[in-house]
């Protein structure tokens, strides 16, 4: 045998040998199965809505406006970006997406790094209970804090809706400006994400070495230089990722602008996808993009933080700030106050408003009379149009309601395993190549999803299914 074909043996075996060392590795198979799959979720949906912004829609504006009702055209950049409604329909609600973000991302870490600060690294009362509790307004779903802060401060005289609690009872009519629109919209979205952020904080201030503060005591440094120069460096990287998950998680909220009339990407993309489809899905791109580079950031503070020391072995024991005798107390029942309104009075809102025999109707705290009171939302057995019903039964006999139930625990259940299987996999495999380039980009790509919009993800995953033919009904788009 010549020695170019031993040579090409040799090289030949190596690869496969190298080929079956790789595959023998469990790790290594879930990476290279995962990252597949990642890909084609992922990736492909993204793909295939960019094509779709090019797309020619029968029956929408942009088929009026290309002239056909098939093909390609820039039609759709054009008019989203230069046409007389763009400010209505882009920049406005690009400019209220941010500023909610932003806003939301303050008023998350704020809250929540605050609140982690007195539970962990003070000798305030009550600690427990109050740890517990301050998590329920991130379990509850967003939009629950907005009906609530409706059913709070609406005023018919200022909302033109029904009367909140504080008009219906004593008259107090907060502006507009309170009522809807940014302000309440970012108020809402950090109180929802302040657990988050408590959490993240709170589990570096637990877990962090005590004795660069302690040497910084002995140093007579002050406190105020002591928490610029040594607490707040190592708490950085939870700030970090605090505010790179909210901005993200915020970008694409839905359901607290729209029940506090606020304009944003997200609203706007459900009211023009009817009509101005193909400038949705550019819409929806923008979003994603917000998405794509808040990953990039995540990734680059990811690199940054090894520039921090970290102290390995046991840790010191932390020392507490001692609030006082009694502002242990005051600052606890403080607490105790304000996570009653964002926790449990939500829930009691909700059970509340069901007896009501109309929206807004608190009659009977002012008269004293408690027979207006009706259960006729939970026990009407029929089809009724009269007392308030619109032809519909009460929820215990609605069929409606009761499949949506169904549905919601199927869905809620699915996807918590799915989650939790492929978030388990994906975690492993990882964890057992992080030098790896490949590894890099299943980390990157997995993470991807929870910063993008679940609406624009929504869309996507339709205009791919739809694209390839695996979704062969008609789509609501075609029939209108």
């Amino acid at each position: 045998m010549s020695k170019p074909t031993t040579l090409r043996a040799s090289r030949t075996t190596i690869v496969l040998n190298k080929v079956k060392t790789f595959f023998s590795k469990p790790h290594n198979v879930i990476l290279l199965l995962m990252g597949i799959v990642l890909t084609i979720t992922t990736v492909a949906p993204i793909v295939a809505i960019v094509q779709d912004t090019f797309k020619i829609h029968p029956g929408t504006i942009d088929a009026y406006l290309a002239g056909t009702s098939q093909g390609y055209t820039l039609v759709n950049y054009t008019d989203l970006f230069t046409s007389p409604l763009a400010k209505a329909n882009l920049w406005t609600p690009l400019l209220n997406t941010v500023l909610l973000s932003v806003g939301s991302c303050i008023v998350a870490i704020l809250f929540g790094g605050v609140f982690a600060f007195l539970i962990t690294r003070t000798n305030l009362s009550c600690r427990k209970y109050l740890s517990s509790i301050f998590i329920f307004p991130y379990i509850m779903p967003q939009w629950t804090l907005a009906v609530v802060w409706q059913n709070l401060f609406n005023s018919n005289a200022v909302t033109g809706t029904s009367n909140g609690l504080l008009a219906a009872t004593a008259g107090i009519q907060m502006p507009l400006w309170w009522c809807k629109g940014l302000f309440p919209s970012l108020i809402v979205l950090g109180m929802h994400y302040a657990p988050f952020a408590y959490i993240l904080i709170g589990g570096i201030f637990r877990n962090m070495d005590a004795n660069l503060e302690e040497a910084a005591t002995i140093l007579d440094t002050p406190k105020w230089k002591t928490m610029f120069r040594i607490t707040l460096p190592m708490v950085k990287p939870a700030i970090l990722s605090t505010i790179l998950l909210v901005f993200g998680s915020s970008m694409g909220s839905y359901p607290v602008p729209h029940y506090l009339g606020l304009a944003t990407l997200s609203t706007k993309y459900v009211s023009m996808n009817s009509k101005y489809t193909g400038e949705a899905s550019i819409l929806a791109i923008i979003m994603m993009i917000f998405g794509v580079a808040i990953m990039l950031l995540n990734q680059r503070s990811l690199k940054s933080r090894k520039n921090y020391t970290t102290v390995t072995g046991k840790s010191g024991q932390i020392s507490k700030i001692t609030l006082g005798k009694y502002g242990k107390y005051i600052i606890a029942i403080i607490l105790v106050i304000f996570t009653f309104f964002t926790s449990i009075f939500p829930i009691i809102s909700f059970a509340f408003e069901t007896f009501l025999p109309n929206p807004g109707d608190y009659s009977f705290l002012y008269t004293g009379d408690a027979s207006n009171l009706t259960t006729k939302w939970w026990l009407t057995s029929e089809n009724v149009t009269e007392n308030g019903m619109y032809g519909q039964k009460g929820i215990l006999y609605n069929e409606t309601i009761w499949r949506a139930f169904k549905g919601t625990i199927l869905v809620s259940v699915a996807c918590a395993l799915l989650a939790g299987t492929i978030g388990t996999m994906i975690g492993y495999a990882v964890s057992k190549n992080r030098r790896s380039r490949w590894a890099n980009y299943v980390n990157s790509v997995a993470f991807l999803p929870y910063l993008m919009p679940s609406i624009a993800v929504g869309v996507a995953f339709f205009i791919l299914f739809s694209t390839c033919l695996l979704y062969t009904s008609p789509s609501p788009r075609d029939r209108g």
